[in-house]
């Protein structure tokens, strides 16, 4: 009787019964090993390099911190700057056989963006072409950064054929935070407490999806 009239309690108040409070998340630190992904120079370290494979490895284990703080089971494809093979298409494809293998519910591909603009900027999250739930967990991660930074540039919800989403076998989406090649956007990256505000953003985006 004391869950009938908790989720009677939610239902007045406006809201409602919530789903079961853990799920098994799969996150996915893009690049990593050999596969640095985008690399520019530091902009205070002269001869060195800013790797995506770092940058993305930082919010990735930040998230999942947060997540399993929460009390979710969190699957990551690496927790090192590792790469899973010597052939790219079979890393791409061990990552996305992590999440399959472990029964996932979600599946969140986190990187870097680049461009030979250097003024491109802004943050933009891919699902699979013609993924319905891949498109709702996209949306929400997007909604949920352009709210918690509404000063970067909103490049919205894509479509994209890339091989971690196409091979997943649960809602999945890639998450580009921003541009490495912009000034501007690097020093963001760069700085660890946007990177924990990201984490806490993308958290938000995936509790919303589950709500849905």
């Amino acid at each position: 009787m004391n869950g009938f009239w908790e989720w009677l309690r939610r239902l007045l108040s406006g809201g409602s019964p919530q789903r079961p409070a853990r799920y098994v998340i799969a996150l996915d630190p893009g690049h990593g090993g050999k596969y640095s992904g985008a690399a520019v120079e530091h902009p205070f370290q002269p001869g060195q390099k800013v790797m995506e494979k770092d940058i993305t490895l930082a919010i990735t284990l930040k998230l999942a911190q947060l997540l399993r703080d929460d009390g979710h089971h969190v699957v990551l494809t690496r927790d090192r700057d590792v790469h899973l093979s010597d052939d790219l298409n079979s890393d791409l494809r061990q990552r996305a056989e992590v999440a399959n293998t472990a029964g996932a519910e979600i599946f969140v591909s986190i990187h870097c963006n680049s461009a030979d603009n250097p003024e491109a900027s802004g943050m933009e999250t891919y699902h699979f072409p013609g993924s319905t739930r891949g498109r709702a967990l996209a949306d929400q991660i997007q909604r949920s950064l352009v709210q918690a930074f509404p000063e970067r540039r909103n490049r919205g919800v894509k479509e994209g054929n890339f091989a971690v989403l196409r091979w997943t076998s649960m809602p999945a989406c890639l998450v580009e935070t921003e541009f490495l090649t912009h000034r501007d956007s690097l020093l963001f990256l760069l700085d660890s407490q946007n990177q924990q505000r990201m984490a806490g953003a993308i958290r938000e985006g995936i509790y919303q999806y589950f709500r849905t």
